[in-house]
């Protein structure tokens, strides 16, 4: 069995990238299908990033034989078979973040900004504390915006990328090491969780205020993987706990809404009732749950995966998630919500409604 060593995702998330201990594969993403692959004689990467949907792959040697050694990184053309360009660091490369403009590198001790041209021109080098090699990006019309550890323990650090600007904040966000960060899709969230895993924390990425605050359990666990809804309604957590948990961002953590609706039209009824409109009766579910339920503090679905520590948490839509396993194992869960008359003790429940969820797919990659 050849093991996953990470999974990556393009800039618009239409396709993912597979390391391996002897090459790599490339799927499109939604739906799962693999694009191309490349293998080497027991030669491997710890880190592959595509360029969009084009030829150019980002590549660092790793696994049990690393391809090439893992302070180097390769620009690779998958049409001409070879590299076309390369740069080589003192510290060995754990993490990388890249938008195609912006070019993002994590090592345990520092962090390096580079501008993505022919001369990749060194912009910016930052002390960190970052074991793990975390960092993530995304880019909007606006701005891009980077966030990883910062040197002090606990502390993660924002960059923002404007047009002829850097802007730069630190948020003290727990008193133990970071373990795991997430930004939503407008940048405007962070999730981050700690070494001992029990809580995970949200933040507004511009004012450094804590927006939520929820709890995973009580007994330790290491959070390996947070991803918000492309809503940003839902925040979605893995860890060594072999469980998927979701937690709800709507409104203040512990506060209760109990909002009435008003009566519906019939003709809307029949309407959402009609199975050829599925996936928008989930979504009115979702958003009329969202309007009963406390949001702070729990999940409220709680999934067995396969394996814990998966290496991917994606969601394909606001209901619908992928998580891919390092030994090719993934799963495609679709979150449901019902509203119930008798609450049965077997399923998560609150306020007449049900958690509840589908398995869409499985396999291997």
């Amino acid at each position: 069995m050849v093991k996953v060593n990470s999974i990556s995702l393009n800039q618009d998330a239409s396709c993912l990238s597979v390391s391996l201990d002897n090459g790599y594969k490339i799927f499109q993403l939604n739906p799962l299908k693999l694009r191309a692959q490349r293998k080497f004689k027991n030669e491997g990467f710890s880190i592959v990033q595509m360029l969009y949907k084009s030829n150019i792959l980002l590549l660092v040697g790793g696994g049990n034989n690393p391809k090439y050694p893992p302070n180097k990184l390769i620009v690779w053309d998958d049409v001409k078979e070879k590299p076309v360009r390369e740069l080589e660091l003192h510290f060995e490369i754990k993490g990388l973040s890249f938008n195609g403009e912006h070019l993002v590198i994590a090592t345990t001790s520092k962090l390096f900004l580079y501008h993505f041209t022919h001369a990749m021109k060194l912009v910016r080098t930052i002390d960190t504390q970052n074991p793990k090699g975390l960092c993530a990006m995304v880019t909007t019309k606006e701005k891009t915006a980077v966030v990883f550890p910062s040197k002090k323990i606990g502390q993660f650090q924002i960059l923002f990328l404007l047009k002829d600007l850097i802007n730069t904040s630190i948020i003290s966000a727990h008193d133990s090491e970071i373990s795991c960060l997430g930004i939503s899709q407008s940048g405007s969230k962070i999730a981050s969780s700690s070494s001992s895993g029990t809580l995970i924390r949200v933040w507004n990425a511009e004012t450094g205020e804590k927006v939520s605050e929820f709890r995973r359990g009580y007994q330790y666990a290491s959070i390996n993987q947070l991803s918000f809804s492309p809503d940003e309604l839902l925040l979605a957590c893995a860890s060594t706990k072999e469980t998927l948990h979701v937690f709800s961002l709507h409104g203040s953590p512990n506060t209760k809404r109990s909002i009435k609706p008003p009566n519906p039209d019939p003709q809307d009824v029949h309407e959402l009732l009609s199975p050829r409109n599925e996936s928008r009766r989930q979504t009115h579910w979702k958003r009329k749950m969202l309007k009963l339920i406390d949001s702070g503090k729990r999940a409220h679905w709680r999934i067995p995966l396969y394996q814990s520590s998966p290496v991917l948490l994606h969601w394909l839509d606001e209901m619908t998630l992928i998580i891919c396993y390092s030994d090719a194992a993934y799963q495609r869960l679709r979150l449901t919500i019902h509203e119930i008359t008798q609450p049965d003790e077997q399923i998560m429940s609150h306020a007449n409604y049900c958690y509840d969820y589908v398995l869409e797919a499985d396999g291997s990659l």
